[in-house]
């Protein structure tokens, strides 16, 4: 039986193969081994029976088998515009896949200028539109541009190829402005290309445009180097460019925009009544041009309608909006509710002080639906993303507008709710989300100072700062807005080092800004040294070269005079405790001379007697230079004469409280403080005048009061530090590692407690992590060079030193 051969079997085992040889057969031929055009044919069904996702897989796989088939890849395109994705991650792959079956029909029909065209606009439609593209954004379109122009030589097609030529005039002029990154020789290039395409088309409103914003950059620089007869020239040739594309087109809506924005600027150099006169004509002509968008609004892009608005600002008195938002409105009823629009609509209602009106309509857009994947999908997704953001920034400048501490708190909510909304769609690392951290902070730092919680405030100030430090990292320092926020907020603190250094950047990002100027101006005058003082006149007679005549600028520079001694304030109270305060303090880097201090404010309580401001300043000065018998003497003096002033009433409680200790701490129980922070400044009180045990007792009282507060936890920590108690000093440490009390997980703790246990290594590693994380805190970079050099890492420890020493 065992050499027989089983027949059956043999035939079920052939039959069974072959049928599952056919089923391969046919599933080969079905799936693997289609045509092109059979895939097509199942595209087109599945468009017959709107299975868009279906007839777009369908599409690219007949892509696959024919690649230059501009039949299909059309169709394949076209197909992805049908289609609605379901999450943003899924919108922007499907638009990268449009955009690139879009490169690779230009590839196909690469001599086709019209085709060509329609893929650089859909290249630059994003930068061109939103602004604030990156150099290397710009680059690389430059560069892909280029090798497109391959196609389109200047031997046989060069009226073709001038048309194109425009588009790099584009992506150049895109990083035009005060701080632009721009060489001279790339702006020499884009002027050149856009010249190019104006001779084909003189009536090339953008091509005119982006070189008007060309010739601006170039005449800012020959302004700040002084080169007026350069600046001249330049002025010069943007009259021509706006004239000549005039000419070639009377109706273009940027040489009608271009021409009122320089007849606008003229008025500056005009006397006073000829000006009033050129700008009553300038709004009639305003008006015109207003009711001209109206009616051509289709026709125009939304940038255009936005310079009409600046032109609005400009020539009102009270920078009026409603031409703008009346322009806004028309558009959103030809166009529909487009979101770009309703963004700056609510921008314009915010401006006009309709907070809530304003916020409705950044809802209505995050409430929008997406569209199928198109460029205007495209923005709409973008905008959506920004809405959160807008809502946010909304919130904190509301805050500034309301007394009601409970409205700003909820305004506060509304920001910090706003912004998780945000940051779920662009990531916490965004420079965008750092930079509106930066302005909640902000906004509840000026809010705790309005309530006098100046602890809460100094806390807040700090959390703003390491916000506006991390975006300018991640902007590497190129960003004007997050630099000015960074100065101004270093300022606040004391920080004059780091102030210093971002106003600087920022000086050479936009030179002729009188804001900056008078910015380095406050930073020397917080310095206070001779030298220091005489800068900042330097600085202040710049900024009023940029802004002649402002008030502003004029009222800095007669306090600073009055600081050097140059000029005196017409008031002469004013005069007296200014020049008082001056001499006592040493104010302008001379040594304290209360003598002359007390002969001034006598000299002028002669002229003036019993004015309260004068007492109170001949207080001070006794009390600055430790002469309280003689405070109280005067003080008593100063009550017999006038028994009724309240002032005189509080002064006397003050000096006659006991000692000096007594005095401040009076002082500190009478202020507007919160009962913690009076208990904080206490301790620091108690402990400079020789009072461990009035301290101790203090500081027990405040753990009571909130045992968890970082500046309690602090006091502890270097109360147990300072008495040896490691023990205790560990305890705190894990203590303020669970309460985040430095906003670093504790790890400042940490590393001071290992410094103080010898572990030096373990400090520095730990203090390096606390510096990368909040760079802009002098006492940190301080410790960790003194750690590093307990490790005899000397050029570190200098490096750190060196650093600690530019912030402060």
């Amino acid at each position: 039986m065992a050499g027989r051969v089983n027949t059956k079997f043999v035939v079920i085992l052939v039959v069974s193969a072959v049928v599952v040889l056919g089923a391969g057969l046919y599933l080969f031929a079905t799936m693997v081994n289609k045509t092109g055009e059979s895939h097509a044919a199942l595209a087109r069904g599945h468009e017959a029976n709107d299975k868009w996702r279906l007839a777009e897989e369908s599409w690219g796989r007949a892509v696959g088998h024919e690649k230059t088939n501009i039949e299909w890849l059309r169709a394949w395109r076209d197909a992805i515009g049908q289609i609605v994705p379901e999450t943003q991650t899924e919108y922007e792959n499907f638009f990268a896949r449009y955009v690139q079956i879009s490169k690779q029909i230009a590839a196909t029909l690469r001599t086709d200028p019209q085709v060509a065209a329609e893929y650089l606009e859909l290249r630059s439609v994003f930068f061109r539109t939103l602004g604030g593209a990156a150099r290397q954004q710009i680059a690389q379109y430059v560069n892909e541009l280029d090798g497109i122009l391959l196609n389109f030589p200047e031997s046989s097609v060069k009226d073709q190829r001038d048309r194109l030529r425009r588009y790099r005039g584009f992506a150049w002029a895109a990083l035009a402005g005060n701080a632009s990154p721009l060489t001279t020789p790339e702006i020499d290039a884009a002027k050149g290309d856009l010249l190019a395409a104006l001779t084909v088309d003189p009536g090339d409103g953008e091509a005119a445009r982006a070189l008007l914003e060309l010739l601006d950059t170039e005449k800012q620089r020959a302004t700040t180097a002084k080169h007026a007869d350069r600046a001249a020239a330049i002025q010069a040739e943007k009259i021509d460019v706006i004239r000549t594309l005039l000419a070639a087109d009377p109706e273009d809506p940027w040489g009608r925009i271009s021409d009122m924005e320089m007849a606008t600027d003229a008025l500056a150099a005009m006397p006073q009544a000829e000006r009033e006169a050129s700008r009553a004509d300038l709004l009639a002509r305003l008006d015109e041009l207003a009711d001209w968008v109206r009616e051509h609004v289709t026709e125009i892009d939304s940038t255009a309608i936005d310079r009409v608005g600046l032109l609005e600002a400009v020539l009102t008195r009270g920078s009026e909006t409603s031409r703008l938002a009346g322009l806004y409105n028309r558009a959103i009823e030809v166009f529909g509710e487009r979101t770009d629009l309703l963004l700056k609509l609510a921008a314009l209602r915010m401006q006009s002080g309709d907070y809530q009106g304003a916020v409705d309509l950044v809802h209505k857009v995050e409430s929008q639906p997406r569209l199928p994947v198109s460029v205007e999908g495209r923005m709409r997704l973008f905008f959506k993303m920004q809405a959160p953001k807008q809502i946010a920034d909304f919130a904190v400048l509301q805050i500034n507008q309301t007394d009601d501490a409970s409205a700003a708190a909820a305004l506060l909510d509304t920001a910090r709710e706003a912004r998780t909304r945000f940051a779920e769609q662009v990531g916490e690392e965004s420079s965008s989300v750092a930079m509106l951290d930066g302005q909640i902070a902000l906004a509840r730092a000026e809010l705790a100072v309005r309530t006098n919680d100046n602890r809460a405030a100094n806390d807040a100030y700090l959390v703003a700062l390491s916000h506006f430090s991390k975006f300018n990292e991640l902007t590497e320092y190129a960003n004007t807005d997050g630099l000015w926020r960074e100065g101004r907020t270093a300022i606040i603190l004391n920080k004059t080092g780091l102030a210093r250094q971002r106003f600087e950047a920022l000086r050479t990002l936009d030179p002729n800004s009188a804001d900056v100027f008078l910015a380095l101006a406050m930073v020397e005058e917080k310095l206070g040294t001779p030298t220091n003082l005489n800068e900042a006149l330097l600085l202040i007679g710049q900024a009023l070269d940029l802004r002649p005549g402002d008030p502003a600028v004029l009222a800095r520079l007669e306090r600073v005079r009055q600081l050097v001694g140059d000029s005196t304030s017409d008031d002469p109270i004013e005069a007296a405790v200014f020049e008082a305060e001056r001499l006592a303090t040493g104010a302008d880097g001379q040594s304290p001379d209360a003598i002359a201090a007390e002969r001034v404010v006598r000299e002028a309580l002669a002229d003036h007697p019993g004015e309260s401001g004068l007492i109170r300043q001949m207080v001070r000065v006794f009390v600055l230079s430790d002469r309280l018998d003689e405070a109280r003497a005067f003080i008593k003096e100063m009550r017999a004469q006038y028994p009724d002033n309240e002032v005189i009433e509080m002064l006397e409680r003050r000096v006659t409280a006991g000692s000096m200790l007594d005095i401040i701490i009076l002082d500190i129980e009478e202020s507007n403080n919160t009962e913690l922070s009076k208990l904080l400044k206490k301790i620091e009180v108690y402990r400079r005048y020789g009072q461990p045990d009035k301290a101790d007792e203090t500081l027990a009282r405040a753990s009571a009061l909130a045992p968890n507060d970082h500046d309690v936890l602090e006091q502890m920590f270097l109360q147990a530090l300072v008495s040896g108690d490691m023990d205790e000093s560990a305890r705190i440490a894990a203590r303020a590692e669970k309460a985040n009390a430095d906003k670093m997980d504790g790890i400042t703790f940490q590393a001071r407690l290992l410094a103080a246990q010898g572990k030096h290594a373990a400090s520095v590693d730990l203090l390096r992590e606390a510096v990368a994380r909040i760079s802009t805190e002098a006492p940190l970079w301080r410790l960790l060079a003194t750690e590093q050099v307990a490790l005899g890492r000397i050029n570190e420890a200098v490096a750190s030193f060196r650093r600690s020493l530019e912030i402060t």
